[in-house]
């Protein structure tokens, strides 16, 4: 005969003491494992790349939601593409080839909040567009670190200035919108801006987008607080 369990039973197995102690045992070997298959890399790509830009270390963040039962959505509310989930965040160090840290949510909290630029100094934070808010790249920049973050397209900024590949000034682009600029006729060409957003100058670059085809206009905007000297 069918026995039926209720989710609330293995909810509740999920909350017991016993089974924390074992995930962290089981994840601990996990992870020393990983560090030392690591170990046997070379990492000397990192280390130059660090080493040019001038930095401690490049840390790359990202979060993914994990679907659970439909039953428990009252528990764990999801507004994406599943009825009830959690969202795993994971932040991984280039330089030491290994994990940061690792954080576990409702799925409906905010990504930004599980970014911690206080805890580093002289580190650039790469992320996708879900991290993309003023308040996160001023905590990251007044912390003493730095952030590249993938924009979207229909930013409001307008270009103060521009440059190319070359260093050279686009004067073209001086005044358009960051998302109007009138260079499409040539879509190989990268434009590296300064801009202002509700009166705050920043960093954007826009570069061809490598997933498209070479005759594809879509762009993917980069938005940074490195100097140019340092790009």
């Amino acid at each position: 005969a069918k026995v039926h369990i209720s989710p609330k039973c293995f909810h509740n197995r999920l909350d017991q003491r016993g089974l924390a102690d074992f995930a962290n045992a089981l994840l601990t070997v996990v992870m020393n494992s990983y560090s030392k298959l690591c170990a046997l890399f070379n990492n000397s790509v990192y280390a130059e790349l660090t080493a040019k830009l001038g930095l401690n270390d490049i840390i790359l963040i990202d979060g993914t939601e994990i679907n659970v039962r439909e039953t428990l959505s009252k528990e764990y509310d999801c507004k994406g593409k599943y009825h009830a989930g959690l969202k795993l965040h994971v932040a991984f160090s280039l330089k030491k080839q290994s994990i940061e840290y690792i954080s576990l949510t409702a799925a409906v909290d905010s990504e930004r909040a599980q970014v911690i630029p206080e805890n580093y100094h002289n580190t650039l934070f790469i992320m996708d567009a879900g991290y993309m808010g003023r308040e996160l790249e001023e905590r990251i920049v007044n912390s003493g670190n730095h952030f590249l973050i993938k924009g979207k397209v229909n930013s409001c900024a307008k270009v103060i200035y521009a440059h190319d590949d070359h260093g050279k000034l686009i004067s073209s682009c001086f005044g358009c919108k960051v998302s109007d600029l009138p260079l499409k006729h040539n879509i190989r060409r990268r434009v590296d801006m300064i801009a202002d957003e509700n009166g705050r100058q920043l960093r954007i670059i826009r570069a061809k987008n490598r997933s498209r085809d070479d005759d594809s206009e879509v762009f993917a905007y980069l938005r940074t607080s490195l100097p140019r000297s340092n790009a």
